[in-house]
């Protein structure tokens, strides 16, 4: 599949233990919100890179709402 693809309801993802939308997990990462993903044992990088994509779908789910 490639990146252009993916929307907010491919991801599942959790917060303190109960899952929450795309949208409302991603709410306060603005046009200018920075993220960084560690990996110190390495085996957490497949997590990380799913994160990356979550994290580039958001943004581009919400750009339409910022071109002008």
């Amino acid at each position: 599949m490639h990146s252009s693809g993916l929307r907010g309801s491919d991801f599942h993802l959790s917060s303190r233990g109960r899952e929450v939308s795309h949208r409302d997990f991603f709410r306060d990462h603005g046009r200018n919100t920075r993220v960084g993903l560690l990996a110190p044992d390495g085996t957490e990088g497949v997590g990380a890179v799913t994160m990356a994509m979550a994290c580039v779908t958001a943004f581009y789910d919400d750009r339409p709402s910022h071109s002008g």
